[in-house]
C-alpha cells in the first residue's frame, strides 16, 4: 500500500486526526507525552496516523517512526539526553509495557518531544486516562475508499471486496491490488464468496501454513529472551523454525496479513485470524487435541487459550476447557495469590464459565479473610495483579444473567476483604455497582438484584450489612459512570444492559428500593437505624423532586431518627424548601434556624409535617 494512497476518506474520526494533530502542536501544553491509539490490528490506525500529520506543517523534519519497540525506547533516551532536539516519536507496535516506558523517559520534556503510540492489544496502563479508539470501516466507506483508490477496478468487484473485507480497509485493498492476479485464474464475474477462500487465492501454500499455524495462538515471541516461543511453535507443528520466521517477516511487508508487536508475531486483521484459526486447528489439533495441549510450553498456554476465546467454535471451546479441567480442580485458595495461576484459570473461565467458574467460587468461599486480603492489584514488578484479573473477570461475567449469582458471590467476598482501597474501580465499587438503576453493567433485571441486595441487608454480618447499605445508596444516587467494557464475554455478544424503560418502571424500583431499606430499618436498634436513615437523607432533595413523597413518609415512619439523622434531615428539608419548592405566599420560606428549633418531641410527626409544607409557614 503506497504512501501516494488517500484513505482518509475511510474514516469518519474528525475527533482523531484533532488529537493528533493538537498533540503535535508544540505551542500547546499537553496533559501527557503519550497520545495512545488502538483499535483491531488492519483497521488503519498506522494510516490514520500518516494522514493526520501529513497535514501538519514541517511535519517531514519532525516526525520520527519506528515499528521496534526497543528502537523506540533508545530513539526516547536520545531526545531526552538532546535539549535542542525538538521531534514527534511515533511507536508503531508499541506494548503497554515500553508506552509506560516512554512516558517515563519523556515526561520531563513534553514541550519539545511527543508520541504518538499505536498499539492493537487494547491494553490500558494505570496513569492512562483516555485513548483513541480507531473502529473498523463501515461496508459503505470501504466502497468510497476503494473508489477512489483503485478506480482502475470495475465496479462490481469493488462492490464484492468490500464486502468480503469485513470493514478492514487493509484487506480491502490487498484485494484490489491482487486484482489482476485473481480475474486472471479464471474468476472474471466474481471473486471468491469469502474470505477464507480469498486467502486461499492470494497467498501460496507455505504462506498460507504460516498465517495458519500463528492463528492458533493469538501472538507468538519470536525475538529477544522470548523466541523460544517460536522454537517450542515450530517444533510442535513440525515445521522449519528459520523458514516460518522468513515467511512470516515477508508476510508482514508484502501482505500486512502478519503483524509485529515489539518481539511478537501475531496474524492481522482479527477476522482472517479467526478464519484461519479453524483451519489451523483441522491441520495440527483436531486429531489429537490432547497430545497438541499437553505439549504447549507454559508460555504458549495462555496465548493459545487467548485465541480460542476470541475465535474456537462451541465445541473447541469445550475441547480444551474439559483438557485443563483437572489442573483447575486442583487449584487451592493460597494459589489465587498468584498472579500467572489465576491469569490461566480466568483465561478457563472464559472458555467454559459453566465448567470452571464454580471451581473459581469453590476457592474464594473457602479462602480465609487473611487470604483474600492477600489477593493484590499489582504483580511481578508493577504489572496488574491477581485482585485486578479477578475483579475484571467478574465485572464482564455478571453482564450474562445466567453467571450474576455466583458473579456477585464473588465480588462481594472480594469486597468484604477490599485490598484496593484506593482505586476507584475495586471489587467494591464494581459490587455496588450492580445495583444501580442504571449503568448496573447487568442485563439482570432490577427486581432481581434488589433480592440479592435483601438478603445482603438481612446478614447477621455487621461488615455484610454495611456494604450493602453502599449498594442501596448507589441505587438511590442519580448521578454514576463505568467504563464500557468488552461486548464479547465467554465468546459471545453481550446482552444489552438493564434499565427501565418507562418512568413507571423507574418509580417501581426506586420505591421498592425504599421499602426494602424500612424493612431492613424496623429490624434495627434505634441506635442502629441511623445508618438507613443517613443513607436516604443524603438523596432526600433528589427523592423529593422526583415525586417519592410518600414512600418518604413511610420511610422515616418507620426509622427512628436520632439526633445527627434529625438534624442532616431537617438540614435537606430547609434546602429544598428553599430551593426546589415554591414559596409559601403567606409567609415565605421557612428559615433554616427555624426548623432546627423544632423540639425533639415533634419529630414523631415528621412524615405528616412532610406532606404538608404550610405547616412549616
Amino acid at each position: 500500500m503506497s504512501n501516494s494512497s488517500d484513505f482518509r476518506t475511510a474514516n469518519s474520526w474528525p475527533g482523531v486526526d484533532n488529537a493528533i494533530r493538537s498533540h503535535a502542536d508544540f505551542t500547546v501544553d499537553v496533559a501527557e507525552v503519550v497520545l495512545p491509539i488502538d483499535g483491531e490490528a488492519g483497521v488503519g490506525k498506522t494510516r490514520s496516523a500518516y494522514e493526520a500529520l501529513s497535514a501538519v506543517a514541517g511535519a517531514d523534519g519532525l516526525v520520527l517512526y519506528t515499528d521496534d519497540d526497543q528502537e523506540a525506547i533508545r530513539i526516547a533516551y536520545f531526545l531526552a539526553n538532546n535539549g535542542s532536539r525538538r521531534a514527534l516519536l511515533v511507536a508503531d507496535e508499541c506494548p503497554a509495557a515500553t508506552r509506560i516506558e516512554l512516558r517515563s523517559i519523556l515526561r520531563p520534556h513534553s514541550g519539545r518531544v511527543r508520541v504518538i503510540s499505536i498499539d492493537n492489544q487494547g491494553e490500558r496502563p494505570p496513569y492512562q486516562s483516555r485513548d483513541l479508539r480507531i473502529e473498523k470501516s463501515s461496508e459503505e466507506q470501504v466502497k468510497k475508499v476503494l473508489e477512489k483508490n483503485y478506480s482502475g477496478v470495475p465496479l462490481d468487484r469493488r462492490i464484492e471486496y468490500a464486502r468480503i473485507s469485513g470493514g478492514f480497509l487493509q484487506f480491502a485493498a490487498l484485494l484490489c491490488e491482487s486484482d489482476s492476479r485473481l480475474v486472471s485464474e479464471g474468476h472474471l464475474g466474481s471473486v471468491a464468496p469469502n474470505i477464507d477462500e480469498s486467502l486461499f487465492r492470494l497467498l501460496t501454500a507455505e504462506e498460507m501454513t504460516v498465517i495458519q499455524g500463528l492463528s492458533l495462538f493469538d501472538r507468538i515471541g519470536f525475538a529477544g529472551e522470548i523466541s523460544n516461543e517460536l522454537d517450542g511453535v515450530c517444533a510442535l507443528l513440525k515445521l522449519d523454525r528459520g523458514h516460518f520466521e522468513s515467511t512470516a517477516i515477508s508476510l508482514h511487508a508484502r501482505t500486512g496479513l502478519v503483524g509485529r508487536s515489539g518481539r511478537y508475531l501475531y496474524v492481522t486483521p482479527e477476522i482472517i485470524a479467526q478464519i484461519s484459526f479453524a483451519r489451523g486447528w483441522q491441520q495440527w489439533v483436531a486429531s489429537s487435541p490432547a497430545d497438541f495441549l499437553g505439549q504447549l510450553q507454559v508460555g504458549t498456554i495462555e496465548k493459545f487459550q487467548n485465541r480460542v476465546n476470541r475465535s474456537a467454535a462451541p465445541q473447541i471451546r469445550e475441547t480444551v476447557a474439559g483438557f485443563f479441567f483437572e489442573w483447575a480442580q486442583g487449584l487451592t485458595p493460597d494459589r489465587l495469590q498468584n498472579g500467572d495461576d489465576v491469569d490461566r484459570l480466568a483465561n478457563l473461565i472464559e472458555l467454559n464459565p459453566s465448567l470452571f467458574l464454580p471451581i473459581l467460587t469453590d476457592l474464594v468461599k473457602s479462602a480465609t479473610a487473611q487470604q483474600l486480603e492477600g489477593i493484590k492489584g499489582t504483580w511481578r514488578g508493577g504489572g496488574w495483579g491477581p485482585r485486578r484479573t479477578l475483579v475484571w473477570l467478574l465485572e464482564r461475567l455478571v453482564r450474562l444473567p445466567e453467571y450474576f449469582n455466583e458473579g456477585e458471590e464473588n465480588l462481594v467476598r472480594l469486597a468484604l476483604a477490599e485490598s484496593e482501597k484506593d482505586i476507584g474501580n475495586n471489587a467494591t465499587a464494581i459490587w455496588k455497582q450492580l445495583f444501580r438503576i442504571y449503568l448496573s453493567g447487568t442485563a439482570t433485571d432490577f427486581d432481581s438484584r434488589l433480592g440479592v441486595l435483601r438478603n445482603r441487608l438481612a446478614s447477621s454480618d455487621e461488615s455484610m450489612a454495611t456494604l450493602a447499605l453502599g449498594g442501596i445508596e448507589a441505587a438511590l444516587s442519580t448521578f454514576g459512570t463505568r467504563l464500557i467494557g468488552t461486548v464479547l464475554i465467554a465468546g459471545r455478544l453481550a446482552p444489552d444492559e438493564w434499565s427501565p424503560r418507562t418512568p413507571e418502571q423507574y418509580h417501581h424500583c426506586v420505591s421498592t428500593l425504599l421499602s426494602a431499606l424500612s424493612e431492613y430499618a424496623t429490624r434495627l436498634p434505634s441506635e442502629k437505624q441511623a445508618r438507613a436513615g443517613k443513607v436516604v437523607t443524603s438523596h432526600l432533595r433528589s427523592l423529593l423532586a422526583q415525586g417519592f413523597l410518600p414512600e418518604l413518609q413511610s420511610f422515616f415512619g418507620a426509622c427512628g431518627l436520632t439526633g445527627t439523622v434529625r438534624a442532616e434531615l431537617l438540614n435537606e428539608l430547609a434546602s429544598a424548601f428553599e430551593y426546589d419548592a415554591p414559596k409559601c405566599p403567606a409567609a415565605g420560606v421557612p428559615r433554616r434556624v427555624d426548623l432546627e428549633r423544632r423540639s425533639p418531641q415533634r419529630m414523631k410527626f415528621l412524615p405528616r409535617l412532610l406532606g404538608n409544607r404550610a405547616l412549616w409557614c
